[in-house]
């Protein structure tokens, strides 16, 4: 017979092995519990890491995207700098190789059969470095407000972006990228441009703008000072040359200042084609094209857009006494001077539904000018205003013809408007009698004359233009 302690420790040792087992029991489950667990993480691994890399791979595009954009900003910039040195052609040499240094200095080389130029369509497949040049831009068509505008350039790269991680979850590599973008040239300062600037005696010229003079500034009488006339530029009066002293001039101007290219040189005579010409088929003074005939102290003539021809006296046309020529819209080429005599009005032909009340008319003048004897004279002038895109005339009202040396003067009388830009490269205006401008006018020659008499009050409202500001600078703009 077995004692109570031996039963009790024979209990306990039983006990124990079944809580033993118990434990080893639990120790099983939790060994089989941490396995699923494994692979549950492992699984969520995998996927966490395939974000991740998927991640990794979208911002690396996106950081090539923004990388390409600025390449393509930075070469239509160069491009667009160009345009006032290409004279007017378009894609002209130096706007090439300036596109593609600005595409190379920013780490985008293309070789010459991967640089494309007039591509209006979008390339599709390719691969490696792409560089398109459009003057003026045609990739987007119609629905670009720049479309065909030789004032502004269009660029367009392209390039491959490598994916890794993607490419496991089954995107093509590398992929392709593109970034388009257009920049035009800046506006100018200035309102007057030219190569030498003579200060009168008397009169007040006010500019709320500025002067441009690509050589020196003189008195006209040949003497030392030139307080004789009140000049007024309120963005200021640079000289790349001399000036003479005055304390007239306001600002005071800026000697030794850099040089700036015309802001007319992109101008070109393809953008003036008149569809007709007149010469010899009427006499000068009577006026092809009419349509109307009015009795009285003088004559109303309608002239058609076109060329007029001198005679023998270098006269294209003489506008008698008491008559009206009205001016048809369009383009019209001199080969020799127009004249005013007394009391004789030329003008845009009156139109209601023109911005103005009066069509729009560019004068050109392969030798002469317009020449008004009289005071009594009336002079309506309009340039156009809705050409961007179409041609460079968009604001150009007088132009007189490289090596034309003709002086145009504006002879003062409350009659007279001129709208637009008067533009004598090779000639000289001459405003001391002083004016009644438009709403903007601008003045580039290679001679500009100014005081003497009269007040000239220089306008700069250019919202009627599409295209802003004839006068465009040796800087460039992101205009898109």
């Amino acid at each position: 017979m077995k004692t109570e302690p031996q039963l009790q420790i024979e209990c306990g040792l039983q006990r124990g092995d079944r809580a033993q087992r118990i434990l080893a029991g639990m120790e099983t489950g939790f060994r089989e519990e941490g396995g699923q667990a494994l692979v549950l993480v492992v699984m969520s691994m995998f996927v966490l890491m395939g974000f991740l890399g998927l991640a990794i791979d979208v911002g690396n595009i996106r950081s090539s995207e923004q990388k390409l954009q600025g390449i393509a900003d930075a070469a239509a910039l160069a491009g667009a700098v160009e345009i006032s040195y290409c004279n007017g052609n378009t894609l002209c040499p130096d706007m090439l190789t300036a596109t593609q240094n600005a595409g190379t200095e920013n780490g985008f080389s293309t070789i010459s059969a991967n640089f494309e130029t007039s591509q209006c369509t979008i390339p599709t497949g390719g691969s490696g470095n792409l560089l398109v040049l459009n003057n003026g831009p045609c990739l987007a068509g119609s629905a670009d407000p720049n479309n065909g505008n030789t004032n502004t350039v269009e660029t367009l790269a392209q390039m491959d972006v490598p994916v890794y991680f993607a490419a496991v979850m089954g995107l093509k590599s590398p992929v392709r990228i593109s970034a388009r973008s257009e920049a035009g040239l800046g506006n100018y300062h200035a309102c007057v441009f030219d190569h030498h600037t003579e200060v009168g005696t008397g009169g007040k010229f006010n500019a709320p703008c500025g002067i441009q003079v690509d050589g020196n500034v003189t008195d006209q009488h040949s003497g030392g000072a030139c307080n004789g006339s009140q000049i007024i530029a309120t963005e200021g009066f640079d000289v790349t040359g001399t000036a003479c002293s005055s304390n007239q001039i306001t600002p005071a101007p800026v000697t030794s200042a850099p040089t700036l290219p015309d802001p007319l040189q992109y101008l070109t005579t393809n953008d003036l084609a008149p569809s007709t010409g007149y010469c010899g088929t009427l006499p000068w003074n009577s006026g092809p094209g009419q349509t109307t005939k009015t009795p009285g102290t003088g004559q109303t003539y309608i002239l058609r857009a076109g060329t007029y021809c001198a005679d023998a006296s270098g006269m294209a046309m003489e506008i008698n006494t008491g008559d009206t020529i009205n001016l048809e819209t369009g383009t019209y080429v001199f080969t020799g001077n127009v004249q005013l005599d007394s009391n004789a009005t030329v003008q845009g032909y009156p139109d209601a539904s023109a911005t103005y009340g009066y069509d729009s008319n560019t004068l050109y003048f392969t030798s002469g000018t317009l020449v008004i004897t009289s005071t009594n004279a009336s002079v309506n002038l309009y340039a156009p205003t809705d050409t961007c895109g179409q041609d460079n005339l968009g604001g150009i009202l007088l132009w007189m013809a490289s090596g034309n040396t003709s002086t145009f003067n504006l002879v003062n009388g409350s009659k007279n408007i001129y709208t637009g830009t008067i533009y004598a490269p090779s000639g000289t205006i001459d405003i001391r009698s002083g004016s009644n401008l438009g709403v903007y006018t601008l003045f580039d020659a290679n001679t500009i004359i100014l005081g003497d008499g009269g007040t000239t009050n220089v306008n700069d409202n250019y919202s009627s233009l599409s295209c802003g500001s004839p006068f465009k600078e040796a800087t460039a703009v992101l205009v898109e």
